[in-house]
């Protein structure tokens, strides 16, 4: 399983990691821009994010603004 974790709280990212670990392949983020850009690389090379988990108060652009540009692709708002 690959996940996602866009927080930008190093102590949140730890804590997140650490449970998380054991379960699949963990991609970090620490700002919404770079978030956002992990995620648009997962879909350009076809190696989806099966978990993201997302800060909604994240530097740059925030958790929320992700979420919309997200869902705003029309293979992806399912999500």
């Amino acid at each position: 399983m690959r996940i996602l974790i866009a927080e930008d709280v190093q102590l949140m990212q730890k804590l997140l990691g650490k449970l998380l670990e054991p379960y699949g392949e963990l991609t970090f983020a620490k700002d919404g821009q770079e978030a956002l850009s992990k995620f648009q690389e997962s879909i350009q090379s076809k190696k989806f994010f099966d978990l993201i988990c997302l800060d909604i108060n994240l530097p740059r652009i925030n958790g929320l603004e992700i979420l919309k540009n997200i869902r705003a692709g029309e293979k992806l708002n399912h999500i």
